[in-house]
């Protein structure tokens, strides 16, 4: 049974690291555009991975992915002294994630309330995120609290429906097997 559990583990850990792989640094350039999952993972490893070792496997991940789209040409204008703010906001998803560790999705009321998570830990990484950027990145002089409110907000959005989009996704594709079992019984 602990075999079982372990190549559970393995399969999630590498689908998940394939999925940031396709998604982050634009490794697809020029074939199609995908909206990048590494929030979405980070949130769905702290729920569904159990060792604590692997979350520094994911950011070491995230940055040679982030090198290795540099090295290919991709601009590196995000790469300032903010970016370190990266750690505190993927861990920010991934102890969100711990949170709900324990929680089995089977009713709607489980979904939304994991579903929640998600949304209120994405909202804080943008926070993280999108605040060191405006007062690390060297590229805004004297910027106000309400001016980097209007110019991050229209980001948000888009922030938010990718990362929720995968994580929905990902829910219910390892939910099906029980959703299809459940109306088999009905049926």
């Amino acid at each position: 049974m602990k075999t079982q559990e372990n190549q559970k583990e393995i399969a999630l850990v590498l689908g998940l690291l394939f999925l940031m792989a396709v998604t982050r640094g634009h490794p697809l350039e020029g074939i199609v555009s995908i909206p990048d999952a590494t929030l979405a993972v980070f949130f769905i490893g702290g729920v569904y991975l159990r060792r604590y070792v692997l979350t520094p496997i994911f950011f070491l991940a995230a940055t040679l992915i982030d090198n290795l789209a540099f090295l290919r040409g991709i601009s590196d204008w995000c790469f300032t002294p903010a970016y370190f703010f990266l750690i505190p906001a993927y861990l920010t998803l991934w102890f969100a994630g711990r949170k709900f560790s324990s929680l089995t999705v089977h009713s709607v009321n489980s979904g939304l309330a994991l579903g929640g998570g998600a949304l209120l830990s994405t909202t804080i990484a943008f926070t993280l995120t999108s605040g060191s950027f405006s007062l690390l990145s060297g590229y805004y002089d004297q910027l106000t609290l309400m001016e980097h409110v209007s110019r991050s907000t229209p980001f948000y959005a888009t922030y938010l429906l990718n990362t929720m989009v995968y994580f929905a996704t990902f829910i219910l594709a390892i939910n099906c097997k029980s959703l299809f079992t459940t109306v088999e019984n009905r049926g």
